[in-house]
């Protein structure tokens, strides 16, 4: 359904004051071994959505910023990845003083 209505759901974010520049990610056969994952914006969703097979699931938010970390390998999630995502995040809490 996510694929479908990318248009539908672009205008509501839109019309609520969604920031068009907010990161954007379309997940493909999601957790099977042709999962494909394409990162973008909201602004450039649309494009985006043409290139994937359904079924797909959409994310937004800077979460869409671990895509890089958390991956899959064969169909099995890689929590080693996970880990050192959270390493890093105490890390910059630390830093910043909000630990």
């Amino acid at each position: 359904m996510g694929l479908t209505q990318t248009e539908n759901i672009i205008i509501s974010a839109l019309q609520h004051g969604v920031d068009r520049s907010i990161p954007a990610a379309i997940i493909s056969n999601a957790s099977r071994k042709n999962q494909k994952t394409i990162v973008t914006t909201l602004d450039n969703l649309s494009t985006a959505a043409e290139q994937v097979e359904k079924p797909a699931v959409l994310v937004f938010g800077n979460v869409v910023k671990f895509s890089k970390i958390l991956t899959q390998s064969a169909g099995k999630f890689n929590f080693e990845n996970l880990k050192k995502c959270w390493r890093q995040k105490q890390q910059v809490d630390q830093l910043s003083g909000s630990a």
